[in-house]
């Protein structure tokens, strides 16, 4: 038999009764904030009575249902960003200003509950005072950038490290940033800037088809004390803010022309928390979007140097 906490989310997630934040989202069109952070703390509470008391057999459901649910509102979220999309939220101006704050809770609370232990009657997942200790991703990390050569990769010049190169990365930094964003970076991209915090690379043209090829002038490191940083003074959110580019994801690297082009990790498919695409956005065509590479670890293994045609 469920109990209060997961009945709850169960109807949250079933959107049926008309009380529920879910049911007015979609019947409605309406965001309710306040049924919004009752969902997220009801979510919050079930994870600690899981970690505390063990997994029931509801468990995959719900958390199925709520990655469902957050994917649904995300989706909403995008839709915004064609004036002409009939799926609109009635009072998102209201809560425009709130989006990135929303995606990070959203992130959290997903993640949470995703590193409950995953046998409720493991006691060995416990310490002596029963309390759960999330156990260590296992995974081999050789696996990103396996055979590939990164000697040569960064070209050095005064310029690169006054506006790109930031100092080397630690994980309260990756973590920081990560919330600022509201997205969760690629582990090619964190792997990439534990060799350097950003900068220009020797070779910056990647080839699209039909015998054209995109141009990056940098890759965007974490230092916020870079101009060049995805939170730096021409970061993500500044371009997305003040030159209009579309709340796809994160701006990871500059183009040629001086902001009329960025490349974007795009998390439209995947949501904050999954892998991204990587997109090149041409504001000069009307924000026009078009496909890189299916991750980022493919768009720098892509890279090739000017002039390789």
């Amino acid at each position: 038999m469920m109990n209060k906490l997961e009945k709850y989310c169960t109807e949250e997630i079933e959107a049926i009764k008309a009380t529920t934040f879910m049911f007015q989202l979609h019947e409605c069109a309406f965001f309710d904030k306040i049924k919004f952070r009752e969902f997220l703390l009801c979510i919050k509470s079930l994870t600690h009575y899981y970690l505390e008391n063990g997994k029931t057999k509801y468990y995959e459901t719900i958390l199925c249902g709520i990655v469902d649910s957050f994917s649904y509102i995300m989706q909403l979220f995008y839709c915004h960003l064609d004036p002409g999309d009939l799926y609109l939220i009635e009072n998102y101006h209201d809560i425009k200003g709130e989006i990135s704050s929303y995606f990070e809770d959203m992130r959290l609370a997903i993640r949470n509950l995703i590193a409950v232990t995953s046998d409720s009657n493991d006691l060995d997942k416990r310490n002596a005072k029963g309390h759960y200790e999330p156990q260590k991703e296992n995974f081999n990390k050789t696996q990103i950038f396996e055979d590939f050569d990164f000697t040569n990769f960064w070209k050095d010049s005064q310029y690169a490290r006054s506006q790109y190169v930031g100092n080397p990365p630690n994980d309260e930094l990756i973590a920081g940033v990560e919330r600022e964003l509201g997205y969760k970076l690629p582990a090619s991209y964190i792997e990439l800037i534990k060799q350097q915090n950003g900068g220009i690379p020797a070779k910056t043209c990647l080839p699209v088809g039909n015998n054209r090829t995109k141009v990056i002038t940098g890759i965007f490191g974490i230092d916020r004390n870079k101009p060049y940083s995805v939170c730096g003074e021409i970061g993500s959110r500044f371009m997305i803010d003040e030159w209009g580019y579309p709340a796809i994801g994160v701006a990871i690297c500059s183009c040629p022309s001086a902001g009329h082009d960025m490349v974007f990790l795009d998390y439209r498919e995947c949501g904050p928390l999954g892998e991204p695409k990587v997109v090149h956005v041409d504001q000069e065509s009307d924000f026009k979007i078009t496909l890189l590479a299916e991750n980022f670890e493919s768009f720098i293994r892509g890279l090739k140097k000017d002039g390789f045609m």
